[in-house]
């Protein structure tokens, strides 16, 4: 396995750098609706039209970057299942006839299909997710303000931005 990754190692760091930088722009929108909502309250249209103008940048920025993101990732996912598969037709292929015949087919069906499926589910993905995860926990450990703007109302439900002091 870490073979297959390792020839493909400048997809693995595009993926990861653009999982990176979408993880980073999808924290800044904590901050756009902190300051949205803090505009609305306190009715300062100054500050309202300016979040909103960030915004309205900042859409289109964060769809690239998860588009760019997802289509590195489905690309690094596909030649990683492509190689898995070609090294386990390769060792079926190079099996003699006697052992060929001794092994029940669906053991060699399940080696193609099933088993790399369970490996793109439970170990790919989870690779290439982990780095924008961690990422965005770390930030918000480090972050006071994001966790002095939120705070649970008496019903239970989670303000975000509503200070609430009786």
């Amino acid at each position: 396995m870490k073979k297959v990754i390792k020839n493909h190692q400048l997809l693995l760091i595009c993926t990861l750098l653009f999982s990176i930088l979408s993880s980073v722009t999808a924290i800044y929108a904590a901050f756009l609706l902190r300051d949205i909502l803090n505009a609305a309250i306190t009715q300062d249209s100054g500050l309202f039209r300016r979040t909103i103008w960030l915004t309205v940048l900042y859409l289109p920025v964060i769809g690239i970057l998860q588009w760019t993101y997802s289509y590195f990732s489905k690309k690094f996912i596909y030649h990683v299942v492509q190689d898995l598969r070609q090294e386990i037709f390769d060792g079926i292929l190079t099996r003699d006839a006697s052992t060929f015949h001794s092994t029940n087919s669906a053991d060699y069906i399940s080696a193609v299909t099933n088993d790399n499926k369970i490996l793109e589910d439970n170990y790919l993905i989870p690779l290439l997710d982990t780095p924008s995860l961690w990422l965005c926990f770390c930030r918000y450990l480090d972050c006071p303000d994001l966790h002095e703007s939120a705070n649970y109302g008496g019903d239970g439900g989670l303000f975000i931005g509503l200070n609430h002091h009786s």
